[in-house]
């Protein structure tokens, strides 16, 4: 069973994430890229607030000091994705997918000690969250691998 999303991870995947249901192509706004996310999560933090804040009636208030980082409509147009992130949240966990944000305590606290704030807001996977507390190596490219590159892979 995949744990329940947390308000934090939902604004961050409204924010983040394209949220693609089926073979759809997205015609919506076009999502925050990580320099993006990363300016207006500081912007977030320096006024005392938490992404999913913005998604409450009472702070629409919070857009216009983000205007220079996102234009207010588009910031809003992301926000207004709740019907299809459901969608899409109901498609991952009907098939075991977790989604872990960096404000939640099971985001690999490695991953953010390594990189800070260039870490991914977002991380998506399958199987037991909680191996990711016990350290390992994940490898996700090309089935045609150079010899070499395996060879080192191997003995390093």
């Amino acid at each position: 069973m995949t744990p329940p999303l947390t308000e934090a991870t939902k604004a961050v995947l409204l924010l983040t994430a394209p949220l693609i249901v089926g073979r759809e192509s997205p015609h919506g706004p076009k999502t925050l890229s990580p320099t993006e996310y990363n300016k207006l999560a500081a912007r977030l933090a320096e006024l005392g607030n938490k992404p999913d804040d913005l998604m409450l009636a009472s702070k629409k208030s919070l857009f216009t000091r983000f205007s220079d980082i996102i234009e207010t409509a588009r910031l809003e147009a992301l926000l207004n994705r709740g019907l299809l992130m459901s969608q899409v949240v109901d498609q991952w966990q009907a098939r075991g997918i977790w989604v872990a944000s960096r404000g939640d305590s099971s985001y690999p606290k490695r991953l953010k000690q390594k990189l800070k704030s260039h870490a991914p807001p977002i991380v998506y996977g399958c199987g037991n969250l909680q191996l990711l507390k016990s350290g390992g190596l994940g490898i996700v490219g090309s089935r045609k691998v150079d010899p070499t590159i395996t060879t080192f892979v191997e003995h390093n």
